[in-house]
């Protein structure tokens, strides 16, 4: 069994560890996890999400519009992917400030999965959306 002090100061403690050590450290490790996993994946999945949005909430139904936006959106997935791997980046680096190693090789994860989702899933939408819209607005 390692003492709270060698705990607090190792950089790979377990999770029944952690339980022991001080509110300080837990929350370095939560902003580490936010920083390098979680918000560089709502990044990536961030122009998917808007199409969505965007698509549910017109109230005029042309395909013109599904395009543009689609368009748009496309152009945006494809810096998307490099903004997530550099706050993922960020995010690795502030967990190991204090050691020798500085190796984030798994931040590069996010440039492939964020170009596979922004580059299949915002064509997909968008075929999906066109198919599904009028081709002209009502007008009455």
């Amino acid at each position: 069994m390692m003492s709270i002090r060698q705990i607090i100061y190792s950089n790979n403690p377990t999770d029944a560890e952690l339980y022991f050590v001080p509110n300080i450290k837990k929350k370095k490790y939560i902003m580490t996890t936010f920083y390098s996993l979680i918000l560089p994946f709502l990044i990536i999945v961030l122009p998917c999400t808007l199409f969505t949005i965007y698509r549910l909430n017109i109230k005029t139904n042309i395909r013109q519009k599904v395009l543009i936006v689609g368009i748009v959106l496309f152009l945006f997935g494809l810096i998307v992917p490099w903004i997530a791997t550099d706050v993922s980046i960020k995010g690795l680096l502030m967990a190991l400030k204090g050691s020798n190693s500085k190796c984030v090789t798994g931040a590069a994860v996010f440039l492939y999965f964020g170009y596979m989702i922004n580059l299949i899933g915002i064509p997909f939408l968008g075929f999906i959306f066109y198919i599904s819209g009028k081709k002209t607005e009502n007008k009455g």
